[in-house]
Order: structure tokens, then C-alpha cells, then sequence
């Protein structure tokens, strides 16, 4: 059965960071709270039901990639070519393109509500791309380059997971991007997002180099791993940005930098890495306060994001006013329908799951309490290996009855939102189920909320 400290990413790390994490982890009510026992239920079984598959493969590719990727780079330029044409034999096993621009020496974290993972199409089939902050109800911020190459809002979806899945109305960049400067853009949501409450944005000038800032994404961790898809954050000690070349210059005001240091314990140093681009990079001006998004994760000088590597964010400061003129009115604003998250009203519960071609199904309980109005269950899985339907379901404990659920129709395989209005009170058995055929870890995360107005 699931474990929460399994893959050596121990959550009980994370713990030592709670003074830096008050605001956020006020929300992880319980965590593990979904208990971790195995139940009968033959009805939802029978309903998850999948067939195996074969993992598709092509070695020459991958072997030949591999050795493209471990030439030195001379440039941020050569670090992208030789990304994409490692990712490119990925591409002929199934799985989504990586954006070369990019926790790598991370822990896990269920935290953070309003850091999203910004999810692309490819053949019409969706997986992380990117990562995103919500800076109003329906604005997200994340990286331009994430957007540059394709700005058909259709490939684009969100997923949060306290909120769910959402469609993209539209989104934007600034003219003046130029990788790596104006790296900012904007993701304009169909719908709100309900009980998250944005992250502030940075009025403030940058923070000094030698400061502490927290860096929070959906990206892989280094290295080959391919493991993008699940949320993890760090700390990283900002330094003066350098040049790489005359037309890879990261610089002071433009950009914050810092250099990745490995020698530490994680999470006290840290580092971005591929679909880590577009997430926050976060700074308390004062401690135990909501930290400030100061910074958007752009890029960075090693494509294995390894000891040493240079990574930089874009300036919010730099380009705070383009920001607020492409949010408006939405920028800090919160929706009302349901109590915010970490009131009370609310309840958050994550745990961290595996399947394996031998352990498809896991189970899970949840307790629904009186006044519980919604309760939004979302899986995301790690892109490692292929996931082939997966899918959540639910039941009542006693009277044993299958419970509706309403889930996203969406093609995102590593991806599952579902939505239970109006729950009778009681226990309630989950069950995750998918057929892989390596083995995939995965967050499952119940939000419970009340219909309490926030004004």
C-alpha cells in the first residue's frame, strides 16, 4: 500500500520547514489522514478494470540522444539544442516535449495551493509542460517561453491540485520577449478557480543577492530522470547573475540567479530543472507572512540541472507593470462561493501513492464531516512511464453504494480531477487505479470545503 515517505523524497523533511510554510501548510490538516488501508470493494474494482499495455521503446534513438546531450555546451543556446534532441527519442516512446528552458535536490510538498502544473497537448494528449502561479481567480502566471512556440489557448489546461482541471480562455506574452529577457506570460483561465487564494505579486524591488528565496514546481529532478508531474520545492541562496556568452547574458534586474549547490541536505539547496519553468520563486520580506512571488522560473546553463549550474528567474519587479496591465481587474482578487483555504470551512489531505504493472489499484479513506458542501479528489502521477486510464472512484462505507463523481474529460493520462457535491456525511472509500507498465508515483489530494461566503 502507498507509503508518504516512499521514493526517498521523505516528507517528514519538509516538516522542518514549517515556520517558512505556516501560511501553506495551515491547510495540510492531516497529512497521510488517508489512511493507508487496503479495503475490498469489488463494485469500484470491477469499475477500474484496465488491460495491460506494452511501453513502447526505441533504444538507437535514445542511445544516440544521449550522447548529443553530453557534449559540453558552449551557450544556453547549445544547452536548448542538445535538450531537444535528447528529448526528441523521449517523443518516439510516448511522452510529452520537454520546453528546454526547465526541484532538483527537493522534497515533496502538498503546499503552495496556488502552484499549478501547466499542461500542454501533444496529438491530443496533455501532460505537465510547465508550471504556473494563480495570481487571481482565473489569471495564472508562468514563463513566455512556455507559451511562444504555440499560443492556441485549446493546447493549454491547468491543473491545481486543490481546485481541479481548467480550460484556457487565452494567453499572452510580451512583445518584447527575447529569451531570456521579458520571460513572463500569461495564462487567462475559461472559469475561477474557488477557495485558493493568489499569490501576492512582488512591488518590491528584487532581494539581495545572499538572500533565501523558495523555489516550488512540477518539474523532473536532474540528471536522465524523467519524473516531471509531481509538486516538490526547495530553497535556493540568490548570488550576483553572470554571463554565459555575449548573447547568454542573464543580468542583475533583468533576472535573479543563484548557483546550484548539491552539498546540502534538501532542502536547503536546491535547484530548477525542465517543467519547473514558469514556477514561483518566492521571498518572505517578512517572516511567517505569505511569502511574495519575486521571481518566474526561466532557465538555466546545465540541461542535466546538476552541481553547479547557473539557473535564473525572471524579475517580477523588472516586469511587474506588464503583469498588471495583462491581469487587470482579476490581479489578488479571491473567489467567494467557498470557504478560502486554511479557514475553517476547509480541509486538505495529500498522500503519496505507486502503481506498478503488479499493484494497479490502491484505497484510500476519507472521513466527510457535517457542512461539507464540495470535495475536489485530483491525482497527479509522474511522467516516468506511461499511466493507461487512470481513474478515481468512490464509494460510501455504509450503506457500501457507489458515489457519482464528476471528473474532467480530458485526455491527460497523468492527470485526474474529480468533484463530489453535496456528500452524504460518513466514510467514504477512494480508490486510484491505472495500468503502467513501470512503476509511476503519484499525489492524491482531497480538498474538502463548506459553502461559507469569504468577504
Amino acid at each position: 500500500m502507498s507509503d508518504i515517505q516512499r521514493g526517498g523524497r521523505r516528507v517528514a523533511a519538509w516538516r522542518a520547514w514549517s515556520r517558512r510554510l505556516v501560511w501553506a501548510l495551515s491547510l495540510i490538516v492531516g497529512v497521510a489522514c488517508l489512511g493507508g488501508v487496503h479495503t475490498s470493494h469489488a463494485e469500484v474494482k470491477a469499475l477500474l478494470s484496465i488491460s495491460d499495455f506494452e511501453r513502447e521503446q526505441n533504444a538507437a534513438a535514445i542511445a544516440a540522444a544521449q550522447r548529443s546531450a553530453s557534449a559540453p555546451a558552449s551557450s544556453i543556446s547549445d544547452a536548448k539544442i542538445k535538450l531537444d534532441a535528447y528529448q526528441s527519442a523521449k517523443d518516439a516512446r510516448g511522452t510529452t516535449s520537454l520546453l528546454t528552458p526547465r526541484i532538483v535536490n527537493g522534497v515533496l510538498t502538498g503546499g503552495y495551493p496556488a502552484v499549478g502544473a501547466l499542461l500542454k497537448s501533444t496529438d491530443g494528449q496533455f501532460d505537465v509542460y510547465c508550471t504556473g502561479t494563480l495570481i487571481g481567480p482565473v489569471t495564472m502566471l508562468t514563463a513566455a517561453h512556455c507559451l511562444s512556440k504555440d499560443k492556441m489557448a485549446k493546447n493549454y489546461l491547468v491543473f491545481l491540485q486543490n481546485a481541479g482541471i481548467f480550460e484556457t480562455e487565452r494567453v499572452a506574452i510580451p512583445a518584447s520577449f527575447r529569451f531570456p529577457d521579458w520571460d513572463v506570460g500569461i495564462v487567462h483561465l475559461k472559469r475561477q478557480v474557488e477557495a485558493i487564494a493568489p499569490m501576492p505579486v512582488s512591488a518590491h524591488p528584487d532581494p539581495r543577492p545572499g538572500s533565501e528565496a523558495q523555489i516550488v514546481g512540477f518539474g523532473r529532478t536532474g540528471n536522465q530522470n524523467f519524473d516531471a508531474g509531481i509538486k516538490r520545492t526547495g530553497n535556493v541562496i540568490l548570488k550576483a547573475c553572470q554571463c554565459i556568452d555575449a548573447n547568454s547574458c542573464p543580468k542583475d534586474g533583468n533576472q535573479l540567479c543563484w548557483s546550484f549547490d548539491q552539498g546540502l541536505a534538501a532542502p536547503s539547496r536546491s535547484n530548477t530543472c525542465n517543467k519547473d519553468s514558469g514556477g514561483p520563486l518566492l521571498f518572505e520580506r517578512i517572516r511567517g507572512q505569505v511569502p511574495d512571488v519575486v521571481g518566474v522560473t526561466s532557465g538555466g546553463t546545465d540541461t542535466d540541472c546538476t552541481v553547479n549550474d547557473q539557473s535564473y528567474d525572471a524579475s517580477i519587479f523588472k516586469y511587474r507593470k506588464w503583469i498588471a496591465l495583462e491581469a487587470g481587474l482579476d490581479l489578488g482578487k479571491r473567489a467567494t462561493t467557498f470557504a478560502l483555504l486554511g479557514t475553517e470551512g476547509s480541509e486538505v489531505l495529500i498522500q503519496m501513492g505507486t502503481l506498478t504493472p503488479s499493484n494497479r489499484i490502491d484505497d484510500y479513506k476519507l472521513t466527510v464531516n457535517p457542512g461539507v458542501a464540495r470535495i475536489v479528489i485530483t491525482v497527479n502521477a509522474e511522467n516516468a512511464s506511461t499511466i493507461q486510464g487512470l481513474k478515481i472512484a468512490a464509494s460510501m462505507a455504509s450503506p457500501q453504494t457507489l458515489l457519482g463523481l464528476t471528473c474532467s474529460n480530458v485526455n491527460a493520462p497523468h492527470f485526474r480531477a474529480c468533484v463530489i457535491d453535496q456528500p452524504a456525511v460518513g466514510l467514504v472509500n477512494l480508490t486510484v487505479g491505472g495500468s503502467t507498465a513501470g512503476t509511476v508515483k503519484y499525489q492524491i489530494t482531497t480538498t474538502s470545503l463548506s459553502k461559507t461566503i469569504v468577504k
